[in-house]
């Protein structure tokens, strides 16, 4: 949670977060599935599919890991920067409970 706590910290102190960058440009096609380059099939290999779930199924233990863009990364280690330089306005503007 701290790092997430932290990540928001950053993009909204170095992001324009009043003019985000839209991310998703195309409607979404429920039908149209493609697996993610990096990621890895965790099911057992004797797996049968039991189609789709029931609209008020619940699912747990799902962990959903995002990469942020190339601009988002440069911002947080530009923030990570400031924070550590005493010239910074951001100088140990640190995350905070």
């Amino acid at each position: 949670m701290v790092s997430l706590g932290l990540c928001h910290a950053a993009w909204s102190q170095s992001l324009d977060l009043a003019h985000p960058v839209k991310r998703i440009v195309d409607k979404i096609d429920p039908r149209v599935r493609l697996p993610l380059p990096s990621s890895k099939d965790n099911r057992p290999a004797s797996h049968q599919d039991l189609g789709p779930l029931s609209d008020d199924e619940r699912i747990d233990h799902v962990i959903l890991t995002l990469r942020p863009t190339s601009d988002q990364a440069q911002a947080l280690e530009q923030l990570t920067r400031d924070q550590h330089d005493p010239r910074s306005p951001h100088y140990r503007h640190w995350l905070s409970p």
